[in-house]
């Protein structure tokens, strides 16, 4: 089933729920990788693929927005205290937020402080460089700041839907994996 029915997602919210997952983890873990390496010709091509994938990951996420306004989400699991869908949603906000937050702000941060950004060789961005290195360097500290933040968030995310599949024994993380 390609959209949501009211017991589990569709393909296409799975598709981007696990695409932009990968790419977030691996932005992240690269992120962390990269900014500690010695300044070279590897790093800088490490950069460059870093960008190219956060706009890939900037356009799932807006595409996915989308698709969350005009596809209903599943409804919520009965038996579930209301504290804890309060929970699931905030952190489902502030996943979206850091899912904006952290791809907005490195091409704000790449692009005002003099570097394009090179989508793959399709397209670029240019380089604003007039007056902007303040602009820059504030974007470069909520993009480390984010970078950083998403570990304890993405393990809350990771922890709470093991927890409802192993120990709970609901269909949180099954509506996610397959038809149910």
């Amino acid at each position: 089933m390609l959209t949501n029915t009211p017991n589990s997602y569709g393909s296409i919210a799975k598709f981007f729920h696990w695409a932009i997952a990968l790419l977030i983890i691996g932005l992240v873990g690269v992120g962390i990788f990269m900014t500690n390496m010695p300044p070279s010709d590897t790093k800088w091509f490490i950069y460059g693929v870093h960008k190219a994938l956060g706009i890939l990951a900037l356009a799932l996420v807006f595409t996915r927005l989308v698709w969350k306004i005009i596809t209903p989400s599943p409804a919520l699991l009965k038996g579930i205290p209301g504290w804890q869908n309060k929970a699931a949603m905030g952190t489902h906000h502030l996943l979206y937020l850091f899912m904006f937050l952290s791809p907005l702000s490195g091409v704000v941060m790449s692009i005002f402080g003099g570097h394009d950004i090179n989508f793959f060789g399709l397209f670029s961005i240019p380089a604003i460089t007039e007056g902007k290195t303040l602009t820059a360097g504030i974007a470069h500290e909520v993009h480390e700041y984010v970078g950083y933040l998403w570990l304890p968030l993405l393990a809350f995310h990771i922890g709470a839907a093991l927890y409802h599949h192993f120990f709970i024994k609901d269909n949180t993380l099954k509506r996610m994996l397959r038809e149910i």
